[in-house]
């Protein structure tokens, strides 16, 4: 894999693998934006991933950046790859629990006289149904994020 590390014009700062080098851009994917934050208290800086391009549900997908748009570019440190690497074992886990609604679905459900309550409480539903799972092995087990976190 093609890691790299670029900072981009408007200040974000991204990870991803990098496919290929055209003459329109870079081609890449599994693109992560990083984001710290500081505690000034301990003096402290944590940083942390986050999706770069809003609603892109697969990171395997290919998007192209534009060269112009970069102004630094570097190969991550074996720490940080290792946890961009741990980032992209996490979207996995939750790949196979997330499934696509269907708007033709939900269209065909709703019929004419639907409010925009009723599609609220409906969908509310619906999420509510893909994200509360019970653990077989211990009933007072509820997964939030199924296969991430228990509580």
């Amino acid at each position: 894999m093609n890691l790299k590390q670029f900072k981009l014009t408007n200040d974000d700062e991204i990870i991803c693998e990098v496919v290929e080098d055209t003459e329109q851009g870079l081609v890449i994917r599994k693109v992560l934006k990083v984001l710290a934050t500081d505690d000034f208290e301990t003096n402290i800086r944590y940083y942390a991933f986050r999706p770069w391009l809003s609603f892109q549900d697969d990171f395997d997908e290919l998007s192209v950046l534009n060269i112009g748009h970069i102004i630094g570019e570097t190969t991550p440190s074996n720490t940080i790859a290792i946890h961009f690497k741990g980032a992209m074992e996490d979207v996995e886990k939750a790949k196979k629990f997330k499934r696509d609604f269907k708007i033709e679905d939900i269209i065909d459900e709703m019929g004419d006289d639907w409010t925009d309550d009723m599609l609220e409480e409906f969908l509310e539903q619906k999420m509510r149904e893909e994200s509360f799972t019970q653990d077989s092995a211990d009933p007072k087990i509820i997964h939030f994020n199924p296969g991430t976190t228990k509580h």
